[in-house]
């Protein structure tokens, strides 16, 4: 462990790249002729015909099923749910109802309709149907190495009552809310206890929405689902809502990657503490005021600028010391620095010290020019002056991101005590309490890069 490069610590504090995406399967029902007349809908075959057409435009392998009586919506919720766990951990899945939804107020409980329903009016009506609940849990339960997206566009106003007196049961309210499920978003396509519209010629606007969202490329999944509830509310006044635990990032049409002029300059916490501070001690030349600031403020990205700024006031210290006349002889051969090795390994050479140690690759002896040059797009101040530095002797360097599992096997080993807090960037700077390499607020392996993992931790890590 202890033969980890003096490089080693970069790769962890990078969040990595979102994990190769994984199998796409997508059911879609929609339940349209009902055995009950005054229950028919009007669009829910078209709803699931354009969203299959989307999604299957951005990888996803898609199940249509037409209305759906009892039977057949508990065997196709199980066949989609066993061909999730069979795809394995990264699975993508998609699942859309469209047609009557309802709300039992006596046990708050939600349930979706299937077709086959008989009577209305009576406490058969729940017997007859599937709660919407366990739908949600056996998703998870059964396959929960998948991240699922999940969207009932029900809850619709064409039921015709026999009259104001009749007691039925399926009265025109909406879904409650259901509880956040990590690893899982659900869309509804209106508001808690509203009704959704089965206006539209050809298809209903919240399938018409999510559709043409789908496949527009660069646009992660949970703003996907917010461009839809705005669409919809744009067209018909009608509110959508989202609930949704710890996801991992997602894109259905791809990423699309934007640089921006000078990212930096977006990612100072304003108005914070630690930034005012640093406005006050950024330009200092005393080391003992940046060594203070870092303890007091450590975590925050300001600490994380204040640390180069100390590196460099400590080499140019030890720069201006006087050489000394006679160097002393050392009494035995000087072991070689971290990172650095005495065996016999040649450039490109691989190896790894332990099982769970990481991969290491034997870089040769070289220079290169360190630091940004003026006039670079994105630069910042602490990136100059540039330099050339040379490698007098062949080193080993990671050659992948550290994982979660070589961290885990570190921390447990060295008895450390990893920080309780994660940065991450939303548009701005955030500190998540709780948060660390083991709940980053997303699922992970323990193959999976090690994220959520500061300056200190990391810096211990390669000592």
């Amino acid at each position: 462990m202890k033969h980890v490069c003096i490089f080693l610590s970069l790769f962890v504090l990078l969040i990595g790249e979102a994990q190769a995406a994984g199998k796409r399967v997508a059911l879609l029902i929609g339940n349209k002729d009902y055995a009950l007349d005054k229950l028919d809908l009007k669009n829910p075959h078209n709803d699931i015909a354009h969203v299959a057409a989307a999604l299957e435009k951005v990888g996803f392998e898609v199940a249509l099923v037409k209305d759906a009586g009892l039977g057949k919506l508990q065997r196709e919720l199980r066949r989609y749910t066993a061909k999730l766990r069979r795809a394995g951990s990264g699975a993508i899945g998609f699942f859309y109802y469209s047609g009557h939804g309802a709300v039992n107020d006596d046990t708050r409980t939600n349930y979706l309709i299937p077709v086959d329903v008989k009577n209305i009016d009576s406490e058969e009506l729940w017997y007859s149907s599937v709660r919407l609940r366990s739908v949600i849990d056996e998703l998870k339960s059964q396959a929960g190495n998948a991240q699922h997206f999940v969207v009932f566009d029900a809850c619709r106003n064409s039921l015709q009552l026999a009259s104001n007196t009749s007691k039925s049961l399926l009265q025109s309210k909406g879904f409650k809310a259901e509880r956040e499920v990590r690893g899982m978003l659900i869309s509804y396509a209106t508001a808690e206890g509203k009704i959704a519209s089965d206006v539209g010629d050809n298809v209903g606007p919240y399938a018409s929405a999510l559709a043409a969202e789908i496949i527009k490329p660069g646009v992660e999944a949970v703003a996907m689902f917010r461009n839809v509830q705005l669409a919809v509310q744009d067209a018909i006044n009608q509110e959508p809502w989202l609930t949704y635990g710890a996801l991992r990032e997602t894109y259905f049409a791809g990423a699309k990657r934007v640089q921006t002029a000078k990212p930096a300059a977006a990612s100072k916490p304003s108005l914070s503490e630690a930034a005012r501070v640093w406005a006050e001690v950024k330009d200092s030349e005393n080391e003992s005021v940046l060594e203070a600031f870092i303890k007091q403020y450590s975590g925050t990205v300001q600490a994380q600028l204040a640390r180069p700024r100390l590196t460099k006031l400590k080499a140019a210290q030890v720069a201006a010391l006087p050489k000394p006349t006679k160097p002393a002889k050392p009494s035995s051969e000087v072991m070689p620095a971290v990172g650095v090795f005495p065996k016999n390994f040649k450039p490109g050479h691989t190896f790894k010290d332990c099982d769970v140690c990481p991969e290491m690759v034997v870089v040769p002896a070289r220079s290169f020019m360190m630091g940004s040059p003026k006039g670079e797009m994105g630069r910042d101040d602490d990136e100059e002056p540039q330099h050339k530095v040379t490698i007098s002797k062949p080193l080993a360097a990671g050659k992948f991101e550290i994982t979660r599992g070589q961290f885990e096997a570190f921390v447990k080993a060295a008895r450390h005590a990893v920080a309780d807090i994660c940065w991450t960037y939303e548009g701005e700077w955030k500190a998540h309490k709780g948060r660390s390499y083991r709940n980053p607020g997303f699922s992970q392996t323990d193959d999976h890069p090690a994220v959520c993992v500061n300056w200190d931790d990391a810096n211990a890590y390669v000592k």
